[in-house]
């Protein structure tokens, strides 16, 4: 614990600086050009929208300027900068995400604020590479148990995505290209990424507008010590290390609002391409000729996603009321063929839909409700109507007579909560949400919040809130038997239990008109009980199936600090995590001991004015981490072992420039400046017994970027 108390007492002294100095400056002068980010308005899990100070969470807003200086294009790549979110890309070009070291299960991804449809969940399990950053206008994020708010996997927290759906200007044209390498590899076609983004605005009246973007994502894979599809060499170096994808994303939105009133119509097409080519090549010779005529067995993988998002909010007479309704599907396809290598054709093709979701969702607020000048009501409701599908192929939703299967899963929320002023710095928000599902008993969620204002603008808020997460669909309806496999989901799965304790500390100040300081501390304690993990339940035969059997116990302490002073933006953050999770296999149990890990955030920006520059440097760390896995000894006995992840950062930075009166825009920058590629981990995946260490893959390396924008305002 030295090494931890060395840390926390190093960290702890930036948070002690920024009070020493709050202190200090009691009364100054404020720069209305640095205080206006304190008044950015918010709407997650508020009655009615509020500026961020105002609001009795701590919510964390991400800005677009935030994201148009990174140049990300996707949200992995803008949170993976985040403090408590870890994201680590995948060979196969999805990313696994977790916060408070629980998985995406836990926290909830909504675009204006209604949840996003993915393979395994509503809400939970996105892909966050298949989110573009196009057309965000902001991202707020709360963390805690959010589940009065927002049901069922909202534990952790939740990410709402605000989109952009007015201008200021009568017609907004954007235009952008981005060229970027992967690792040392870049070629107009095959290698590299490339991304051009097109995207028209248009107010047709004072009350009317309308947008209609498109974004084209390419990345060609990384090759690294593979050859590509068109190698005929039986020696394993077909193809690709990371997969080849492709994604196109159509988007059109249309707004009226006139007075109290706005109704907006979104709609969003995603189609994703993905390539996976055969490693091994059949040489297959050709005795008459003596030559060979060599193939693979490829296949290709198609995703799409389509949504329509219907908003209606505003007031009548006093009461603020905000209704959305949206219809969600996504499908996925497999295609495969013999692949020629010679010939450069294509045979035996199959295509197949293997899984689809289909979702109703309508959540409607109601607030105001009692409106007096220390009390507010707010009722709410919330659907969610989840149609699956799967094919005997999917290996995801299979059925005990190898055919298709279909099956749904529903529930019907209602909420209530309330905000009382008990005095004028004291605020209260206590809530409640019934939950009732077509598969499980009715759950319950409540949430106590308070805020209140100290001596010197401190901010003081706390929330004490009981959550949990319900079965997603595969945990439930997974069949995968055959003479390899033997793995089942569980219709009699309980919802998980979780409750959680957030207290959070913060203060702003300027001083003497020049430095704008932010400093907050936080701590996090997050309980969940009848955790659900794949188990397994007989050993001759092997046999697996999804149980609720673990614990998981979870204590967080974070320090933050903001300075903004002239032409310089810094802050750094770190998170210190203690970590118990009780593991139940069999008759064997793990020791529920805490595990200690820590990250780091730190972000610096500084402004040139005189040539319209700006230089911006991002780094993150992410701490060791230990956790018990299931292992084997010499004798066979099966036993809890330690194992550890070790640390690994990661350094990013650009310099971006604007030319011709900010028309022209262009953004040169460095991914992964230290050129980390692999974590280090005596932590097996899954079920799987310890080999030893391995390297897990968390990038291809060191890359450059180039982005040129065009943006006209008429």
């Amino acid at each position: 614990m030295v090494l931890n108390k060395k840390y926390l007492a190093i960290y702890f002294s930036f948070f002690l600086i920024g009070l020493t100095y709050a202190q200090e400056f009691k009364t100054v002068k404020k720069d209305t050009t640095k205080t206006q980010k304190l008044e950015e308005v918010v709407v997650t899990a508020q009655h009615n929208p509020q500026s961020v100070n105002r609001s009795i969470y701590d919510v964390k807003v991400i800005t677009k300027a935030d994201i148009k200086q990174r140049a990300v294009t996707n949200l992995a790549d803008l949170l993976s900068q985040s403090l408590n979110l870890i994201v680590i890309p995948g060979e196969n070009g999805r990313s696994e995400v977790s916060l408070f070291g629980l998985d995406s299960g836990y926290f909830k991804i909504l675009i204006d604020n209604v949840p996003l449809v993915s393979e395994s969940g509503f809400g939970n399990y996105s892909d966050l590479d298949l989110i573009n950053t196009d057309d965000i206008e902001r991202i707020e994020i709360v963390e805690g148990a959010m589940g009065v708010q927002y049901g069922s996997n909202a534990l952790t927290g939740v990410i709402n995505i605000i989109t952009k759906k007015s201008s200021v200007n009568n017609t907004d044209i954007s235009i952008y290209l981005q060229e970027e390498t992967v690792e040392s590899e870049y070629g107009w076609f095959d290698k590299g990424r490339h991304i051009q983004s097109l995207k028209l605005g248009h107010n047709f009246t004072e009350h009317l507008y309308a947008n209609v973007s498109y974004l084209r994502n390419d990345f060609g894979g990384y090759w690294s010590e593979y050859n590509g599809p068109y190698y005929d060499v039986d020696d394993g170096k077909r193809g690709h290390e990371w997969l080849p994808r492709e994604m196109q994303n159509t988007k059109f939105l249309m707004q009226y609002k006139k007075d109290n009133f706005k109704v907006f119509y979104k709609f969003d097409y995603l189609r994703e391409h993905t390539l996976d080519y055969d490693k091994t090549v059949e040489t297959n010779p050709q005795t008459s000729t003596n030559t060979v005529n060599p193939y693979g067995l490829d296949r290709e993988l198609y995703s799409n996603r389509f949504t329509h998002h219907l908003n209606f909010n505003g007031y009548l007479n006093q009461i603020y009321y905000d209704l959305a309704f949206s219809y969600q599907r996504q499908t996925r396809n497999f295609e495969d063929y013999t692949y020629w290598i010679h010939l450069d054709q294509e045979t035996n093709n199959i295509n197949e839909e293997f899984s689809s979701r289909k979702v109703f969702f309508s959540r409607g607020n109601f607030s105001n409700l009692i409106k007096k000048e220390t009390y507010n009501l707010q009722l709410g409701y919330e659907i969610n109507a989840i149609k699956g599908y799967g094919s005997s192929e999917s290996f995801l939703i299979g059925s005990q007579t190898d055919g298709d299967v279909e099956n749904t899963l529903n529930s019907y929320d209602v909420f209530a909560s309330s905000e009382i002023k008990v005095l004028d710095a004291f605020n209260i928000r206590p809530g409640i949400r019934m939950s009732y599902s077509n598969l499980f008993s009715p759950t319950a969620y409540y949430s106590l919040s308070t805020k209140y204002r100290l001596k010197n603008n401190y901010q003081l808020r706390a929330v004490i809130g009981a959550g949990g997460r319900i079965p997603n669909y595969d945990e439930v309806y997974t069949y995968l038997v055959d003479v390899n496999h033997n793995i089942q989901g569980n219709r009699n799965l309980d919802p998980e239990n979780g409750f959680s304790i957030t207290t959070s500390l913060k203060k702003n100040f300027v001083l003497e008109n020049e430095l704008l300081i932010k400093s907050s501390f936080s701590v996090q304690y997050l309980g969940l009980r009848d955790k659900i993990s794949l188990v397994v339940v007989n050993q001759e035969p092997l046999e697996y199936r999804y149980q609720n059997v673990d614990n998981f116990t979870n204590v967080t302490v974070n320090f933050k600090n903001e300075f903004n002073y002239k032409r310089f933006d810094f802050n750094i953050g770190t998170a210190f995590l203690w970590t118990s999770q009780e593991l139940e296999r069999m008759s064997l149990a793990s020791k529920d001991d805490f595990l200690f890990s820590m990250n780091l955030n730190s972000n610096l920006a500084y402004r040139i004015p005189k040539w319209n520059t700006s230089v911006s440097i991002n780094y993150k760390l992410t701490g060791l981490q230990e956790q018990y896995f299931q292992d084997t000894n010499d004798d066979g006995e099966v036993f809890y072992a330690k194992g550890k992840s070790n640390a690994f950062d990661f350094l990013d930075a650009n310099v971006k420039t604007t030319f011709c009166d900010k028309k022209i825009e262009t953004v040169f920058g460095v991914r992964n400046v230290t050129d980390r590629r692999t974590r280090t981990t005596t932590i097996p995946s899954g079920d799987a017994h310890s080999s030893g260490e391995a390297g897990l893959s968390l990038n291809y390396g060191r890359s450059y970027f180039l982005k040129l924008a065009y943006n006209l305002n008429l």
